[in-house]
């Protein structure tokens, strides 16, 4: 790895609590995968089934806003009820919704039931509204947060960490996608993104942490501690006996529990830190290809450009100008 020399290790960053370590770098993350463009659309269930796909490289996210719903993906189960949230982030099968199936009653107020008919017999299904919204990432492949989180994310009314900004944010998220003019198609982009970092920090918070794979890292004091060296300090030339110092570990045993809780060794998971926030500079487009080499440890551009290449499969440049053509961009309105 072929980095700035002479940098020292800010250790003040280490004087934090642990949530705030967690914070900070699960911030970080956030900020470095952005979700590139992301839309919704209002479901009325009318019908007892309805298939949704779930293609690579997207989330969908589904929010119950009234009813209860039977919903099934990949054989599993799952009933959601109103002020649910569920996000299925890998897989390109069809998810199935199907709304519950209720027998007459008379004097039953109408709009909130349905009626379908099949083989003779009329079934009438409970009234199921929802919102799907999809949010789109580059190079969805080299994201470590949808690698790390599971394939679904199944937040209920309950278990979010502040619910007051919930209806609020829905009530206004339904108004912009009837609006449907190009206008609500960025503000749409926009809460639906704020939607998917509020789902991933309550799924973070109130998830068992040996279910998150490189997540639970941020729990552990140390090793969250030289995360957070190591994502607020990109441009220093990290060794495994520094960070393993910083953090008052011998080498052997910070190497050992830093790769079982990453999932990689450390000086791996630097230089794909690197390539990240690289990327995203990129995409931001404010600095030059060498300002954003130094920005993360680099002082030969040609060195920076032949790892970002052997990272992403293109050259710094090429990067660039795909990302300045795609349609994410604010000029076609962020509605990919």
């Amino acid at each position: 790895m072929t980095g700035r020399s002479g940098c020292d290790i800010d250790v003040d960053m280490l004087d934090r609590t642990e949530f705030g370590q967690s914070v900070d770098v699960l911030g970080e993350i956030l900020d470095s995968v952005r979700v590139e463009s992301a839309d919704a659309q209002a479901l009325d269930l009318q019908q007892s089934r309805k298939c949704v796909n779930v293609e690579f490289g997207r989330v969908v996210i589904l929010l119950v806003r009234l009813g209860r719903i039977r919903c099934e993906l990949g054989g599993e189960p799952l009933e959601l009820v109103e002020g649910d949230v569920l996000a299925v982030l890998r897989g390109t099968e069809s998810m199935t919704l199907e709304p519950y199936a209720v027998p007459p009653v008379s004097g039953v107020d109408a709009p909130a039931r349905v009626s379908a008919v099949g083989s003779g017999d009329v079934a009438v299904y409970e009234r199921v509204a929802l919102l799907r919204c999809t949010c789109r990432f580059a190079d969805p492949d080299k994201n470590p947060l949808l690698g790390a989180l599971p394939r679904v994310v199944h937040v209920s009314q309950r278990q979010w960490l502040d619910s007051q900004w919930l209806r609020p944010t829905v009530d206004w998220l339904e108004r912009e996608v009837a609006a449907k003019s190009p206008v609500a198609s960025v503000v749409v982009s926009r809460l639906v993104e704020l939607l998917w970092m509020q789902l991933v920090r309550t799924h973070v918070a109130t998830t068992p942490i040996a279910s998150h794979g490189w997540l639970r890292a941020l729990s552990d004091a140390q090793i969250g501690g030289a995360l957070c060296l190591i994502h607020e300090q990109p441009a220093t030339t990290f060794t495994v006996a520094g960070l393993a110092q910083a953090v008052g570990m011998s080498r052997s045993a910070f190497a050992s529990l830093f790769t079982r809780l990453v999932g990689e060794p450390p000086l791996h998971y630097i230089s794909r830190w690197r390539m990240l926030k690289a990327a995203q500079l990129l995409k931001e487009d404010k600095q030059t290809l060498a300002e954003v080499a130094n920005a993360v440890g680099y002082d030969s551009e040609a060195a920076f450009s032949k790892a970002f290449k052997r990272w992403s499969g293109k050259a710094p440049g090429s990067y660039r100008r795909d990302r300045r053509s795609e349609p994410h961009s604010a000029a076609h309105l962020l509605a990919g």
